[in-house]
């Protein structure tokens, strides 16, 4: 039996947060449903929380004890629900609020990765009025254009 199983059963309520409003509501959609129908499976007390809705008084009112953060993008990944959760003493998944703040942002993740010692791919920051051929000199083709803060895919 695994550290997260003997973990899991002493959750009381387990609240999956989903959807959000970011751009990239649907995929959450998706993975939300599918955490909250796993973890259903394994005997929790599950519910399913779209964060487009108020939500804090629901987390309250179904006294939930944990967490499982199934949002995309911006709502889930920039530690803003991160910080709500620790301000209610509620457990989740995933990393701090000023790791997320931090990751969320592509530019400052790489500068930092590279800054200490690890291999990243040549990068930069292009805005509307980069030319073309600037950022092909430094990067060499082929390269991805990818927005700085978006996640699966979008931008691309």
């Amino acid at each position: 039996m695994s550290i997260m199983s003997d973990e899991i059963k002493s959750f009381s309520k387990v609240a999956v947060l989903y959807g959000g409003s970011s751009s990239e509501r649907e995929i959450s959609l998706i993975t939300g449903k599918a955490v909250f129908e796993s973890l259903q499976s394994k005997g929790l007390e599950v519910i399913l929380v779209d964060t487009i809705d108020p939500f804090i008084e629901v987390l309250k009112t179904e006294k939930v004890t944990h967490a499982w953060i199934a949002l995309h993008g911006s709502d889930g990944e920039d530690g803003k629900i991160q910080s709500i959760l620790n301000m209610l003493k509620i457990k989740y998944t995933g990393s701090d609020p000023i790791t997320c703040s931090i990751t969320m942002n592509k530019y400052f993740t790489k500068t930092i990765l590279k800054s200490n010692g690890f291999k990243t791919p040549e990068f930069m920051v292009v805005d509307s009025s980069t030319q073309y051929e600037n950022i092909i000199k430094k990067l060499k083709e082929p390269f991805v254009l990818k927005q700085c803060s978006e996640g699966s895919s979008i931008g691309i």
